[in-house]
């Protein structure tokens, strides 16, 4: 009778009962999986777009580091949105800086650049040379050249225009320096270099940009004075967006070149 009872229950199947219970539990676990797949996508997605937005600027930050690096001490200029140096092409040292009043005031004998190849240097000409006065930058153009000695190992360069008193480079370096460079974000969020696109996405408020106040975090460049235990310092600040959220990329690269 017990088994003939159970072959019966058997047969029966569910009841509404179970079968609702059996539907709500089997819903509420496809809803907690559906959850988590959705939530470990939307985490990915949103990391894949953070992944993008920053190297956006990275590569920029990499590339401006470099040339911030090598750019002429001095030369910084930083505006709310730019900022503007001038490249160092070539150093070397100079023997003798003319002194104003002698009457040969334009003309300096040095160490030949590396614009210099054995007796012609007429690649140095029309470049522009620079010695540093304290901590500026005096620029001059290099009108002609006079080799001294066969291999032109050394050569007296006459400039556009008299220098003035100094005192200039303890070590008596000078530079050749290229045209500037200008790094800038624009209105659409662009940042470029001398006019071409080198990141795209910033969302910097430009016009709230303060610069009496490093910290100001609306600024894309600050330059940080130098001090007695380090040089030049540019801080890069850049904000992207991803995901409906702000984040702000930082980075300070040092001036490595010293009068």
């Amino acid at each position: 009778m017990v088994a003939r009872e159970a072959l019966r229950q058997r047969q029966r199947g569910l009841t509404l009962v179970e079968l609702v219970v059996t539907i709500l539990v089997m819903g509420i676990l496809a809803l907690g999986v559906t959850s988590f797949i959705t939530f470990g996508t939307q985490i990915y997605v949103e990391g894949q777009a953070w992944q993008q937005q920053l190297g956006n600027v990275r590569y920029a930050a990499q590339r401006l580091s470099r040339e911030v690096r090598d750019a002429l001490p001095g030369s910084l200029d930083v505006t709310q949105s730019c900022l503007s140096f001038r490249p160092i092409l070539t150093a070397e040292r100079y023997l003798s800086a003319p002194l104003p009043g002698n009457g040969n005031a334009d003309r300096m004998l040095a160490y030949a650049p590396s614009c210099c190849t054995s007796s012609d240097c007429d690649a140095c000409e029309d470049q522009t040379l620079a010695l540093m006065d304290n901590y500026q930058p005096v620029l001059r153009s290099i009108n002609s050249h006079q080799c001294q000695g066969s291999d032109c190992e050394r050569v007296r360069f006459t400039l556009d225009a008299a220098l003035p008193s100094g005192p200039f480079s303890t070590a008596q370096r000078y530079y050749l320096v290229g045209d500037a460079v200008q790094w800038c974000v624009d209105d659409q969020g662009d940042l470029r270099r001398n006019g071409v696109l080198m990141g795209e996405g910033l969302t910097n408020n430009t016009l709230g940009c303060d610069l009496s106040t490093l910290d100001d975090p609306d600024c894309p460049f600050v330059e940080l004075p130098p001090s007695l235990s380090r040089n030049n310092l540019v801080r890069m600040q850049w904000w992207v967006a991803a995901g409906g959220q702000d984040q702000r990329f930082v980075q300070e690269v040092q001036l490595e070149n010293v009068p």
